[in-house]
Formats: C-alpha cells, sequence, structure tokens
C-alpha cells in the first residue's frame, strides 16, 4: 500500500499531470487544496461579518417603518423621508465597515495568489498579507464603500423626487454602472499590490486602463462575489441570514478566477516585457515545464 501511495505522489508531478492553462489552475488548486482555500474563506468572512450584520439589522428595522403608514396615507412622505434617513444612516457606518473587509480582502487576496502561483501557501499567509498593507486595504476598502453609498442614495432617493420613468431608469442603469466599475477599479488596486511597487499614480492609472480592458469578464466575476451582499435587500430575514452563509462558499469560487484573469491581464500586458521572472507563473505549458521554487 504505501508502494502504490509513493508511485501516485510521483505521478501527480509528471507534466501530464501539471496545470497547462489557467482554468486547469483553477480546478488545480480546488482539487488539492479544497479544506485550505474554505478555511481562508471563513477567515475573510469574519472580517465582512460587521457589514453583513449591521446591514441586516438596520434593514429589518427599515422594513418595519412603512407599518406606520396611516390608512389615508397622508403621511406618506414622511415615510419614505425616514426611510432615506435611516438608509443613508446605514450606508454611512457602512463606509466604514468596507474598509473593514477590505482588510480580510487583503489577507485572502495576498494567500490566494500564493495558491495560483503553486506556492506554499499557510494560513499564517492571511495575517502576513493583512497586516502588510492593512491602511491601503481600510482605504481601497471605504472607497468601494462610498461607491456603495452614492448606488443606495439613488436606489433609495428616488421615490422621493417626481422624476419620469425614463429619467429614473437611466438614473439606476449609471448608479449600477459607477458601482460595478469602481469594484473593479478597487480589484486591479489590491491585485496589482500583490505583484510590483508602484507608486500611487501608477497603481491608480493602472488600475483604470485594466479596468476598461477587462469591463466583461471581471463583472461576472465581481457579482459572484457581492451576490450575496445585494441578497440583503430582499426584506426576508430567512434570506438575509442564507446570504451571509452563501458569501462564505461563493467568495473563493469568484476570487479565484477574478486572480488567475488579473494574472492573465498583468502578463500580456506588463510582465511577458518588464517582469518576465513572473511571466505564466503557476502555469507549466507544455514542452516549457519549470520546476515549482
Amino acid at each position: 500500500m504505501k508502494k502504490r501511495k509513493k508511485i501516485s505522489q510521483y505521478e501527480s508531478f509528471t507534466e501530464a499531470n501539471l496545470p497547462h492553462t489557467r482554468p486547469q489552475v483553477f480546478l488545480s488548486v480546488y482539487k488539492t487544496r479544497a479544506l485550505f482555500i474554505f478555511e481562508i474563506s471563513l477567515l475573510l468572512v469574519l472580517f465582512c461579518l460587521p457589514l453583513f450584520i449591521w446591514s441586516i439589522i438596520i434593514r429589518l428595522y427599515i422594513d418595519n417603518i412603512p407599518n406606520g403608514l396611516l390608512e389615508d396615507m397622508s403621511n406618506k412622505a414622511d415615510i419614505l423621508k425616514d426611510v432615506f434617513m435611516w438608509t443613508m444612516i446605514k450606508n454611512g457606518i457602512n463606509i466604514l465597515l468596507f474598509g473593514v473587509a477590505g482588510i480580510g480582502f487583503g489577507g485572502a487576496i495576498h494567500v490566494l495568489q500564493k495558491l495560483v502561483w503553486n506556492q506554499l501557501a499557510m494560513l499564517s499567509d492571511f495575517f502576513e498579507g493583512m497586516k502588510k498593507n492593512i491602511a491601503k486595504y481600510i482605504f481601497w476598502g471605504i472607497l468601494l464603500g462610498i461607491s456603495f453609498f452614492i448606488f443606495e442614495f439613488v436606489v433609495s432617493g428616488m421615490p422621493l423626487t417626481n422624476l419620469n420613468t425614463f429619467v429614473r431608469m437611466l438614473l439606476y442603469g449609471l448608479a449600477f454602472l459607477q458601482l460595478v466599475l469602481f469594484a473593479i477599479f478597487v480589484s486591479y488596486l489590491f491585485l496589482q499590490n500583490e505583484y510590483y511597487f508602484l507608486d500611487p499614480f501608477h497603481i491608480i492609472t493602472n488600475a483604470f486602463k485594466f479596468t476598461i480592458k477587462s469591463f466583461i469578464p471581471m463583472v461576472g466575476f465581481i457579482l459572484g462575489i457581492m451576490l450575496p451582499y445585494f441578497l440583503i435587500f430582499i426584506h426576508s430575514f430567512v434570506i438575509n441570514i442564507v446570504a451571509t452563509f452563501l458569501f462564505l462558499f461563493l467568495v473563493s469560487f469568484g476570487l479565484i478566477p477574478l486572480i488567475l484573469h488579473a494574472n492573465y491581464q498583468f502578463d500580456k500586458n506588463i510582465n511577458k516585457d518588464q517582469y518576465p521572472e513572473i511571466y505564466d507563473r503557476g502555469v507549466y505549458r507544455q514542452g516549457k515545464i519549470e520546476l515549482p521554487k
């Protein structure tokens, strides 16, 4: 039995069994480190819990405000104003809680990047990555929180206006578009931080360029990660709780392909010429096999 096990382990490192493409890298890391990825997701969720818990609690309170509506609806305007006011209070505090979540994402991206690069990764790497640039992670998380504030400001404030349906739909669309663009932009701020030592100007301009270049595929990854948060908008306590646990299972499924796609973009536009030592790292092209470092 021991001899067969050794042969199996040896064969797993043959050229045929190494990942030759990024989709194969995705499958490989889940096949070999599924439990570890779940543990990283759990650590990340701990940093996101304040955001989820606060959003759920205040949402439950906001949902009860319309119960004070009089039968003649004479106080409808006051009810709408109260809903808007409490929604903005929720979102104002959420800005800070997004900063807390940003710390967790910094740690998770650091360790998951090591995984897809086929480097030794341990739970301690999460905390190492978290502490490496904690001020940046908080600030970038706050930036995303401000974008969410703008989105919900439009969604919650629209019932207080007399705008026609076309203008409302246009504003809803623009609010959602800026949220998605900002989420992709902030993602590239985090991801560049794992690759390069850049000054603020270059890291911002690069993030803007990559946001435009890879908008469509990145939208899918971002929505996959953030879907549970959007479920909090559904007026159901059960669904809100399910959303919190769903985030635990979806976050790594969105983060790892997001990181792999960013790797592709960086390899294609930067690494091939400027940083050949990290070009295609973690991907073992047939005929160009390099042992893991």
